[in-house]
């Protein structure tokens, strides 16, 4: 920093100090001004008479309208007001009693105080643990003051059951984080004229709340908080800024200028204080200014010369609004209850929604949790279950969906219980079960473990009215059955209520593994020479592609060998090497296996739009089709290899072992193994069948490292897992296959002619879709043989859109791979 720098740097810090030196000289000058200059009249001074009941606070310089009390005080408070009538309670569990204790409240077992009273607690104990025990069984009065229970010292407390009342003497007690421990006894001699002392556990919690007859209703904690303070801390304004009081003079005939009077009806609030005793005020009329409502205590009256006038305050407008609402305004927000991380668990989620001109909600979407046999390449925690022709985007359901499920709040709570299903459906929410697809949307959801087509009281549902704007906001009206309350939540907190099918999907014509596909086939109804169906087997060690015609079997189908350019029958095999680079050996996978991953990476990236195609003219005949059959396998996987003491083995070159599971056994379900000599048949969930060994095995998770392996295994020479123990030959299981059949139409388009005629054209850009998907069950049997169990065939409901050009070049790549010649497998159109 140069020298003038640094003096302009130091000058200009002076010049702050000094105008912040200033800046404090005036404070303190207009401290001063306004504390002992300022005319007194600014002084806030107390009235000049203070009338039975009232409480003038002169901490605060603020005329109550009654001494004030806190929620530890009130037993209920009663509000009632033009549009409701409902009583708040403080909360007792119903095994504990609630006695005032210590300017607060004491919660004390129920059953702990009827042992007390009945001796069965009589065993001597040095613990804190139990929540009552009997201390000392014969105590002299002269030793009660040392348990604090002498007359001098101790509290007493009354436990009415019903039937009876029992009188009990709290004395000396420890305080720890959440309540008391103290001695107690009750009111009675021994024979011998002693004591029974006992020490007992009194729970100490800050007074809540509950609606009355509606003990499952939750209750917002801020808004109680008001609700508690405008009944127990009641400060009144002053109206002119002047005077304490409208008026210490009204009359009967003029209660009615105020909204006071009995015909008025006015609003008031009751509370019941724990020692039994009641206040009452009254809540007339807003003041001209809206600034506050007209007020006054029950039964208060001015006596002047022998005749009593009301006496009327103003409370301020933002508690008396709140008392004024209806009970829904102090119950929370959270309609739905909370979720949180428990999202992630959500095993059936369901939407329903109406469609334009539709009169009931239909289903739009229904995604469930993936398990190994449902997954696929492109989910790997979640899938969909309906439309189960597409493949959900697992992102975009995260991201969009469940994000927004965790938390579900309403801006407004409109009603609970049967006050809310009176107001569904003015606000066209409808909650009769035959009538419930008539609401705009259905949300449902459960988090357990195993889910059918059965909605059950585990599932959390959402009734939502037609979207509708307030205040520019748009809004629906929404009725929750679980919770029995009903609101109004944003939309932007459920955006997708309003998500079509292709917001849920990623848009795939079909993707999955490799080894979990069985077969893909390319049909071309206008040129059978293009047919072809790739029959894939094996693992990633043994895959074999098998050629044939799926419309001809009689045809032969021939191919160019990549390599040495003949044309050879049409079977691709895999094939490797072992490379080694330095001290490094690695498998190379080479040949004309390789060229068809690259067809096979072709297929699975076909992209469809989801835009229905209803509003175009769809031939009836069917131009292409492209079939896919898929069974469930588990994945090859690599993980580092182990000693028995948990160690990763360490190769001679000091690296560690990495071996290889190269997977490919079909997932089994309901798998069944009868005890030879026996009627015991042993179950699993899940088991694993190897063809080629015609057996079944199971996994279980290598506590090492984590992941799930076969229970026996050993490693070959190449360091590959190997299954060295199944299940007992006769072991049954059961598989599914998912064949998906894509049928494409051609699309016309009505142009006019330059002579006036209307013709139609094939549209050359898209082709209507048509999906439908075969779900097929087998069974494998004890001797090997396999029969199918079940079938099912969904077709959808309305055709998609698909780019033609997307298609076309599955098929040139394919006829590219047949003739041997090279292809772009990356580009996309």
């Amino acid at each position: 920093m140069s020298k003038d720098t640094a003096q302009k740097k130091s000058t200009l810090i002076r010049n702050l100090i000094i105008a912040g030196a200033g800046i404090v000289l005036v404070a303190v000058g207009l401290i001063l001004y306004f504390s002992l200059v300022k005319p007194a009249e600014t002084v806030v001074e107390a009235p000049e008479v203070i009338y039975d009941g009232e409480y003038y606070d002169s901490s605060t310089k603020t005329l109550m309208l009654f001494p004030t009390k806190t929620r530890e005080d009130v037993r209920t408070i009663e509000i009632k007001n033009k549009s409701d009538h409902y009583y708040l309670d403080a909360y007792v569990d119903p095994d504990y009693v609630k006695f005032s204790f210590n300017d607060g409240n004491i919660f004390i077992e129920k059953n702990s105080l009827m042992d007390i009273q009945n001796d069965l607690t009589l065993s001597l104990k040095n613990t804190s643990a139990s929540l009552s025990y009997i201390v000392n069984k014969e105590c002299s009065e002269f030793y009660l003051s040392s348990y604090g229970l002498d007359e001098e010292n101790m509290t007493q407390i009354v436990y009415d059951d019903g039937e009876n009342s029992y009188v009990f003497y709290l004395g000396s007690y420890t305080e720890f984080e959440k309540g008391y421990q103290m001695y107690i006894r009750p009111d009675r001699q021994n024979e011998d004229g002693t004591y029974a002392v006992y020490s007992i556990i009194a729970i100490s919690v800050s007074t809540t709340f509950e609606i009355r007859d509606h003990v499952d209703v939750e209750l917002d904690a801020t808004t109680i908080s008001s609700v508690v303070v405008g009944s127990t801390s009641i400060s009144t304004i002053k109206p002119n800024g002047k005077d304490w009081r409208v008026t210490a003079t009204c009359t009967e005939e003029e209660l009615v200028k105020y909204g006071l009077d009995e015909e008025s009806n006015p609003s008031y609030v009751n509370v019941t204080l724990n020692d039994g005793s009641t206040y009452r005020y009254y809540i007339g009329n807003v003041i001209p200014s809206k600034g506050g409502y007209y007020i006054m205590a029950d039964g208060r009256r001015n006596v002047v010369d022998g005749k009593e006038y009301h006496i009327i305050y103003i409370l301020n407008s933002s508690t008396s609004e709140v008392m004024l609402s209806e009970s829904a305004i102090v119950c929370t927000t959270d309609i739905v209850k909370y979720l949180g991380s428990d999202v992630a668990n959500i095993s059936d989620f369901r939407l329903y929604r109406k469609y334009i001109g539709d009169e009931e909600a239909l289903l739009i979407v229904r995604a469930g949790i993936a398990d190994e046999s449902t997954k696929t390449a492109a989910t790997s925690s979640y899938y969909m279950i309906y439309p189960s022709t597409y493949i959900l985007n697992e992102d975009s359901y995260q991201s969009k969906v469940l994000e927004n499920l965790a938390y579900i709040t309403a801006d407004t709570t409109l009603g609970y219980d049967e006050k809310a299903l009176e107001k569904c459906e003015k606000y066209g929410i409808y909650t009769n079960e035959d009538e419930v697809y008539k609401n705009y949307a259905i949300v449902m959801y459960t988090t357990k473990e195993e889910v059918d087509d059965e909605v059950d009281d585990t599932y959390t549902i959402l009734y939502l009215s037609e979207p509708t704007k307030i205040n520019d906001v748009l809004y629906y009206y929404c009725y929750c059955p679980n919770t029995k309350m009903i609101g109004i939540i944003a939309a932007e907190a459920v955006p997708f209520v309003e998500y079509t099918v292709a917001d849920f999907t990623n848009g795939k014509l079909f993707f999955d593994y490799i080894n979990n596909t069985d077969s893909f086939t390319l049909i071309d109804y206008e040129n059978v020479y293009k047919n072809i169906k790739y029959s894939i087997s094996g693992d990633e060690r043994t895959f074999v592609c098998l050629l044939s015609d799926p419309l001809n079997p009689d045809r032969k189908v021939t191919r160019i060998d990549y390599e040495t350019g003949e044309e050879v029958e049409g079977i691709v095999e895999y094939k490797f090497e072992k490379v080694t680079s330095g001290t490094y050996t690695y498998t190379q996978n080479y040949g004309d296996f390789e060229k068809f991953r690259d067809l096979f990476y072709v297929l699975i990236t076909r992209s469809i739009t989801t835009d229905y195609a209803h509003s175009y003219e769809i031939s009836d005949s069917i131009t292409k089709t492209v079939k896919t059959v898929s069974t469930p396998n588990d994945q090859p996987n690599s993980y580092y290899k182990y000693d028995s003491k948990g160690n990763i083995v360490k190769g001679s070159d000091g690296k560690s072992v990495q071996v290889r599971y190269v997977g490919g056994n079909i997932i089994c379900k309901n798998v069944e193994v009868k005890v030879s000599g026996s009627d015991i048949v042993l179950k699993y969930d899940t088991a694993y069948y190897n063809e080629k060994a015609g057996r079944f095995f199971v996994k279980i998770v290598d506590s090492f490292d984590g992941n799930e392996k076969p229970a026996n295994y050993a490693y070959d020479k190449d360091n590959t897992l190997v299954v060295t123990t199944y299940l007992p030959v006769g072991t049954t299981g059961e598989y599914t296959t998912t064949e998906y059949q894509y049928d494409f139409h051609n699309i016309y388009n009505t142009v006019t002619r330059s002579d006036g005629k209307t013709v139609k054209q094939i549209n050359q850009t898209y082709y209507a879709m048509y999906v439908t998907r075969v779900v097929t069950t087998y069974r494998i049997n004890s001797d090997g043989s396999q029969s199918v169990v079940s079938q099912e065939e969904i077709v959808s409901e309305a055709p998609v859109l698909v780019r033609i050009a997307i298609i076309e070049k599955l098929y040139s790549d394919s006829d590219k791979f047949l003739a041997g010649k090279e292809f772009d497998r990356d580009i996309y159109n």
